[in-house]
Order: C-alpha cells, then structure tokens, then sequence
C-alpha cells in the first residue's frame, strides 16, 4: 500500500541552527550517519525507520545536531506515504 502513495518528504541535517558541514574532512556528521546507516542495512527500510536510526547514529557523532523528517508542507504529500529504501543485495 505504501508503494502507491505519493511521498513528498525531507530529511534535513538539522533545524535552523548551523550544523557542520565536515568534521574528518570528508563527511559532515549527519552525511556519515546517513551513508553508514544505509551500508548497514539489509532489509527494506522505511524512511520514517530511516530517520530515527540516523537520528540514533548521528547523537554518537554530534550532540548538537538534530536531523528532522516530515512532509514537505504544500506538496501533495498522502498521509502514510514512505519512501521505501531496499538493500543493495535485493539487487544482486
């Protein structure tokens, strides 16, 4: 079901604070949270999942960083609607 609703939603590296922008000199926190979190997982994985395991990942990077995900305001986002990641196997 959730395959055929439309989803219109952001997933943004904070609220309107400044956040940083790279701590290794490569990724910023929020950027390496969110390409590890994607690496590990192996099953299909909702956005809103997605949020709250980077949200977990990040608080280990940055305690003043707090990403945020919802619908995008005006957009004919359907209530309900996911994105829906797969595992890069499923494609193997």
């Amino acid at each position: 079901k959730k395959k055929s609703k439309k989803a219109r939603l952001a997933l943004t590296s904070g609220d309107y604070q400044p956040v940083p922008d790279s701590l290794d000199g490569k990724h910023s926190p929020f950027a390496k949270s969110l390409i590890l979190t994607l690496e590990q997982n192996d099953q299909v994985l909702l956005s809103s999942k997605l949020h709250v395991l980077v949200e977990n990942q990040l608080a280990l990077e940055s305690i003043f960083q707090e990403p945020l995900y919802g619908a995008i305001l005006n957009s004919n986002h359907r209530e309900g609607a996911d994105f829906i990641f797969l595992p890069s196997q499923a494609f193997n």
